[in-house]
């Protein structure tokens, strides 16, 4: 990955964003919908954690009922928009991803 200051964003956008947009390297906040496309998979990631949690491995790795909770409750009322994105969508679609992935590999071996 570049450094901060040395890519094509720079070199395009210098002078025109302000500096904390250009040096962002935290992942998914270039897209400010993401709560709504995630308010419309809640019933899908819902269902896949409910099935992926019937698997022991899942069950002793991940913690299930903190994704049911978080899935339940919803984006958390307070916080700055980087703590929001990381407790709300962050876990819940990478928790579900490494469910998918444990299943995966007990399914294999």
């Amino acid at each position: 990955m570049p450094s901060a200051g040395n890519n094509c964003l720079d070199a395009a956008m210098g002078g025109l964003l302000p500096e904390i947009v250009l040096t962002n390297r935290l992942s998914g906040l270039q897209a400010p919908d993401w709560h709504e496309k995630l308010e419309r998979q809640r019933g899908e990631l819902a269902h896949q954690i409910a099935e992926l949690s019937e698997s022991a491995l899942v069950r002793l790795v991940v913690d299930v009922v903190r994704l049911e909770s978080r899935l339940k409750a919803g984006p958390p009322a307070a916080g700055t928009l980087t703590e929001i994105f990381e407790q709300y969508n962050l876990a819940l679609t990478r928790g579900v991803a490494s469910d998918q992935f444990l299943c995966w590999f007990e399914s294999v071996n």
